[in-house]
Order: C-alpha cells, then sequence, then structure tokens
C-alpha cells in the first residue's frame, strides 16, 4: 500500500492505492471447514428397501470464501474483474482496520 501527497498541492489527498499484493493459505482444523456444508442424506432403494446413507459437501457462503488469484510473473498484468476483486477485497480490509481493529 502507498499513500503519498502531491507537494505541489499539500492540501490534497487521496486516498491509499495498492501497489503490490500477496496472499496466504489458511490453515484450519481437519474437517472444519466453513467454506464447505457437508449434508448427509438417506437413500431408500424402490424394490429392496434397503437404505444407505451418503454425504455430500456443498459450497456455502461465508466470510473466508475468497476466489484466489494467480500469481503473477514480471510483466504481466491483471485482468478487469481480478484487479476490481482485488481493490474490493482491500477496500473491505482497510475498512476493517481502520474501524473494528484500531
Amino acid at each position: 500500500m502507498k499513500s503519498e501527497h502531491d507537494k505541489t498541492d499539500p492540501f490534497f489527498f487521496e486516498s491509499p492505492y495498492i501497489v503490490d499484493c500477496y496472499g496466504c493459505t489458511t490453515d484450519g482444523k481437519k474437517g472444519r471447514n466453513v467454506m464447505v456444508k457437508t449434508i448427509k442424506k438417506k437413500q431408500k432403494h424402490k424394490g429392496r428397501g434397503t437404505v444407505r446413507t451418503f454425504t455430500k459437501q456443498v459450497p456455502s457462503e461465508s466470510f473466508f470464501t475468497f476466489n484466489p488469484l494467480k500469481a503473477l510473473g514480471d510483466g504481466e498484468s491483471l485482468d478487469e474483474d481480478s484487479e476490481f476483486t482485488l481493490i474490493l477485497d482491500f477496500e473491505v480490509g482497510h475498512f476493517f482496520l481502520e474501524w473494528i481493529v484500531l
């Protein structure tokens, strides 16, 4: 993040802007993934009447659901959608920092 002021007009200030960013992986407890909801279903066979139970994992809405972006090499640039996603993530994080953490 970079925050500069214009030396010719010191009373004009624009908000901080993104210069470089990187991500990290999150390590949680095994079997406790908040981004996936586990559903158990029972299925009954029509002819024999036997019942089997199976589990299905369905993605769920979560605060921790982020869109993973690919790492860029030198000279590469983001497409418009990825750049917009990063800007929104930055603004949400900056809001949390200013209004909740500090």
